[in-house]
């Protein structure tokens, strides 16, 4: 496998399409190219279509009085947040940690401004918390970032709460901002922030390689390509995608020279992840046989930049994971590689107690800005990833027999996380080993 030729997928689809939003034009440009790659190959290609809403912030502003003067504060709207209207919505500045019940005890948050200091790349809004902001009721509410991040970053509320009923106007500001509101002890906070929203629709793709053992399970290769409103979405992520690529031409050149692998492969590039893992779950929820036909499943989040830490998370029982660390070390990384419960576009599949890792390199501090663009990627960093993803999927698609289901704490906390998030996970009573 090539990695000038990941590279190369990775300028394709971020360099030509830019931000990849779901159920927008430039995302169905890029589902247009990837079928037409994967089909070239001779791959049978599948369209899974589900329900995405598009969103569009129409007109934002921010400031703070600060000093008594009148500052404005960069920010990014937190997409199916709430509308202000045609006027700004006024409060007085609330700090609560980071939004748990505790910090508003003995506090009045209606009509206040509410600031949250969560790391909102990592840290979503959650269910809990987005229960919590209906019940106080604040004006709007200011998400951060983690200290290190470049500039305000994209984050989102779940789009089918949003039509439930709508969150507080909401956007998230640059750690550094949060800090000197808290400092400076600011006084009235304004926020405008408007927003379209259309009904539309995006799609997964699922390219199929059959395997020379129609009875022997499937193994899932996959990946998100939407992304995330700014950037061009090169390492988060164009380079997960570019690696599903390599591995479909890879196996297609396999099996044209008679090497066909015993399992049935399908290379699946997820849309709706950056809304939420929308796409993965809906997939799931109307093709619930891919979790009696899945034996194991290998994605990709995050990949493509040259200064990095590989590392592979993923739900499984501790035999599989020890198999795919024994493929580390048989490569001679020093990898980390363990059991987490970590939502990737793969935790989908936990609700049936599908083994599945992730390879990553890591959370950098320009991931969902204007500064994930191509010019990030090097055509090094796809080596090692592209070595390890051949030594596992030879072993997966082979003979080897590999343990369904999680030990009854790891299944506990997928359960729980599920439930953090507000995802309802297909559930096929198989999730326990």
């Amino acid at each position: 496998m090539d990695h000038e030729k990941a590279y190369d997928h990775v300028v394709r689809l971020a360099g030509a399409s830019g931000p990849r939003l779901a159920a927008t034009p430039a995302a169905r440009a890029a589902e247009a190219q990837l079928t037409g790659d994967f089909e070239q190959l001779g791959l049978t290609v599948e369209r899974h279509a589900f329900r995405q809403p598009a969103y569009r912030a129409t007109a934002s502003s921010l400031n703070a009085e600060l000093g008594g003067e009148r500052v404005a504060l960069e920010h990014q709207p937190v997409w199916f947040s709430g509308d202000t209207g045609p006027e700004p919505v006024r409060g007085q500045l609330l700090h609560v940690g980071n939004g748990s019940e505790g910090y508003v005890r003995g506090l009045d948050p209606a009509g206040k401004v509410l600031l949250i200091s969560r790391d909102s790349y990592l840290d979503y809004p959650d269910d809990a918390l987005y229960r919590r902001l209906l019940a106080w009721r604040p004006a709007a509410v200011l998400l951060t970032t983690n200290g290190g991040h470049a500039a305000p970053l994209d984050t989102f509320f779940d789009w089918e709460k949003h039509e439930q009923e709508p969150p507080p106007p909401t956007v998230v500001i640059h750690y550094r901002d949060a800090e000197r509101l808290v400092q400076e002890n600011a006084g009235e906070i304004e926020l405008l922030l408007n927003f379209e929203i259309a009904d539309g629709e995006c799609a997964n793709l699922i390219a199929t390689l059959p395997g020379a053992d129609p009875e022997a399970g499937a193994v899932i290769v996959a990946a998100h390509y939407d992304t995330a409103p700014t950037g061009a979405g090169a390492i988060d992520n164009a380079g997960g995608t570019a690696m599903v690529q390599c591995l479909a031409e890879w196996l297609a050149a396999e099996t044209a020279a008679g090497r066909r692998p015993r399992r049935t492969v399908r290379f699946v590039v997820y849309s709706g992840h950056e809304t939420g893992l929308h796409g993965p779950r809906a997939l799931v929820r109307d093709r619930p046989e891919l979790l009696e036909e899945t034996v194991f499943a290998l994605n990709f989040d995050v990949v493509g930049q040259p200064i990095h830490l590989n590392h592979v998370y993923g739900i499984a029982a501790p035999s599989v994971i020890a198999a795919v660390r024994e493929r580390v070390e048989g490569l001679g990384f020093d990898w980390p590689v363990a059991a987490a419960v970590v939502p990737y576009d793969t935790f989908s599949l936990s609700g049936g107690g599908v083994p599945w890792v992730n390879l990553g390199q890591g959370m950098t501090n320009w991931l969902h800005t204007d500064g994930d663009t191509v010019e990030r990627v090097h055509p090094s960093a796809f080596v090692a990833p592209l070595a390890f993803s051949r030594a596992v999927l030879e072993w997966a698609t082979g003979d080897a027999e590999i343990e369904q289901g999680y030990p009854e704490g790891l299944t506990a906390s997928v359960r729980a996380c599920s439930e953090l998030w507000g995802w309802d996970l297909t559930w096929s009573g198989a999730e326990v080993a």
